[in-house]
């Protein structure tokens, strides 16, 4: 059923049953009787000791709500959190069922053993859990599984639930547990291909993964999952909300609808999936909207609760990223005999990966879809702009300012980057310049995109270039960044060579910390956030200020080797300021409103 550019979506509802088994045995031998006296807890809702404090959680897309109870609060023995539930009625031979995801990191990495007190009415109830490999770190839908301790009987009223963590390796992500009778069949492959899930006391809400990001100019089928533990047919509506970006989003437009508007997306058709009596679609028109970021809100009356969720249009961006690919490929082919061609050359060359990766992307749950979104739409933006400039015979980079996707070669491979540079520079003068290095694992986006933007909102303000390079995988020795930032300086006559400041994360960090004890005379001054090798190189930046920064909770890079770098810079009488933080884990992300102004307020000391 079609109208313009409507599309048929449609809400998938799995009825309780869905499952007889998982990893972890939580089927009850097959057994799978309506519960109605069930409990769900966000694992990051814990009680804070001191009740001033706010509870410390990180993103995980695919977790209820979005978010986990953060790894660095129960990441080493004796570390406990406490939660406190109220039962609306006795459960007998109850089971309580965590939903966990782990990375087993190394081959001798024991599985994570916590020990889980439960008390209510009056009873202390002891036992062990363990959690092992789930073959990632949450990222993926696949990668939650589930874990079952049992519990006995319980009463109805308050019951108190603490986890304290036992051996060392203990970092685990935690989204949160349910309380049910042992009966109830429950199974982790119910959730494994949702992209959202929200956990609720009588079951789950959830999102299909394949679902989040919406092409409204082609045929779309558009899954909400849910299941009731009560036994009855899960009963929902959804609609379509306007809602307001944040900067980071600005790239693309907020839609058709603006904040506080809704539209109740209705019936237009129904049927079951083949071959599964459990699950029934419900199709929903959606009326034509343009490209932007919508939420989409579900609410279940079986279980009770809503969930919300940002939607992604993307139709006509798909169309503009298949026309701007053309266009880059084509101009390739026939570029000016210049002294820009070449730069010229490699920045379409990383556009179009750039681009039919974002492409790929869009089908990808473990991203952030308004994230990739955004990215899409900047490079399209300019390389548009570097099309049309080239078209009218003007320089493709003069007086270009913003956030910029660029690239060049270096040692025969192409080293992508992004720079930010502040509107309203001077073009006649040089600028001090901010190198970010990304850690393991990630790319040059990361501290760009992170924190609201704070990186470049605190660089226009302070007067500094933003460059973050990609850290190749195969430059274990950094010689290629070497190479490209001494590549860099001659592509860009704006940077200010004799005011360069450089900075990293985790292995970002380590090369900081080498390069400038390779080249002393060429950093201004250094930051390494979660990361620096070997102490002895200390002795070799008696001209280079260095800041360290460090979280006491990290266990991927022990704060150890910060503590080592800091003293022997203070034996030296070498210029250093060290920030340890006790509170603080290994994530970047997740403290980049404090480290950022950190990072800034040291190199202002040195411009």
């Amino acid at each position: 059923m079609w109208r313009g550019l409507a599309t048929a979506v449609a809400v998938a509802c799995l009825a309780a049953g869905c499952g007889n088994r998982d990893e972890d045995g939580l089927a009850a031998g097959g057994v799978n009787r309506p519960a109605t006296a069930t409990v769900w807890q966000e694992a990051e809702q814990y009680e804070e000791p001191d009740a001033a404090a706010t509870p410390k959680a990180i993103d995980r897309p695919a977790a209820s709500r979005g978010l986990v109870l953060d790894p660095a609060e129960v990441d080493r023995p004796g570390a406990k959190v406490r939660y406190t539930v109220t039962l609306p009625e006795a459960i007998g031979e109850a089971r309580l069922v965590f939903r966990y995801a782990r990375e087993k990191w190394g081959r001798e990495i024991p599985p994570a053993e916590f020990a889980v007190v439960l008390t209510a009415g009056g009873r202390t109830t002891r036992r062990t859990v363990t959690f092992g490999d789930t073959g990632g770190w949450g990222q993926r839908p696949q990668q939650w599984r589930l874990r079952g301790v049992a519990l006995g009987d319980l009463p109805a009223g308050s019951c108190v639930v603490e986890l304290e963590a036992v051996n060392e390796f203990t970092r685990v992500l935690l989204d949160g547990f349910w309380i049910v009778p042992s009966s109830l069949a429950m199974s982790a492959d119910e959730t494994s291909s949702l992209s959202r899930m929200l956990g609720v006391a009588g079951g789950w809400v959830g999102l299909s993964a394949e679902d989040a990001a919406i092409n409204q100019c082609a045929d779309r089928v558009v899954r909400v999952a849910a299941r009731s533990f009560d036994g009855r047919k899960p009963e929902l509506t959804a609609a379509l909300e306007g809602m307001t970006l944040r900067s980071d989003q600005a790239a693309l437009a907020p839609g058709s609808l603006a904040p506080g508007q809704r539209v109740e997306l209705t019936v237009c058709g129904h049927g079951d999936a083949p071959g599964d009596k459990h699950i029934r679609f419900v199709h929903l028109e959606l009326p034509a909207l343009d490209d932007g970021i919508y939420r989409l809100r579900v609410t279940a009356a079986a279980p009770a609760g809503t969930m919300a969720v940002p939607a992604m249009l993307w139709g006509k961006l798909l169309t503009d990223l298949d026309a701007t690919v053309g266009r880059l490929k084509e101009r390739q082919q026939r570029l000016p005999a210049a002294a820009e061609a070449a730069r010229c050359a490699a920045d379409f060359e990383h556009a179009v990966k750039y681009l039919l990766n974002g492409r790929e992307l869009l089908s990808d749950d473990t991203f952030d879809l308004a994230m990739v979104i955004c990215g899409i739409r900047r490079t399209i933006d300019q390389s548009q702009e570097t099309l049309r400039r080239l078209d009218a015979g003007q320089s493709p980079y003069d007086g270009r300012t913003g956030d910029l996707r660029l690239a060049l070669r270096v040692n025969g491979v192409l080293a992508p980057y992004r720079m930010v540079i502040p509107e309203g520079r001077d073009p006649a003068s040089t600028m001090p310049t901010v190198v970010l290095i990304h850690g393991s694992g990630e790319n040059e986006d990361i501290w760009l995109d992170m924190g609201d933007d704070i990186v470049a909102r605190e660089a226009a303000r302070r007067g500094y270039l933003v460059l973050a390079p990609r850290r190749l995988a195969q430059d274990e020795r950094y010689e290629i960044l070497d190479h490209f930032l001494a590549e860099a300086v001659k592509a860009h006559p704006m940077i200010d060579r004799q005011r360069i400041f450089l900075g990293g994360h985790s292995r970002g960090g380590f090369a900081s910390w080498e390069l400038a004890a390779r080249h002393p005379g060429r950093f201004r001054a250094i930051a390494c956030v979660c990361g620096v090798t070997d102490a002895s190189l200390a002795s070799q930046l008696a001209s280079v200020p260095v800041l360290l920064i460090h979280g006491e909770k990290d266990t991927t890079v022990s704060p150890q080797v910060t503590r080592d770098a800091a003293a022997a810079l203070q034996r030296l009488g070498y210029d250093h300021q060290v920030h340890l933080f006790p509170d603080n884990g290994h994530e970047l992300r997740n403290h980049a409103a404090i480290y950022v102004p950190l990072i800034f307020d040291f190199f202002d000391r040195y411009r």
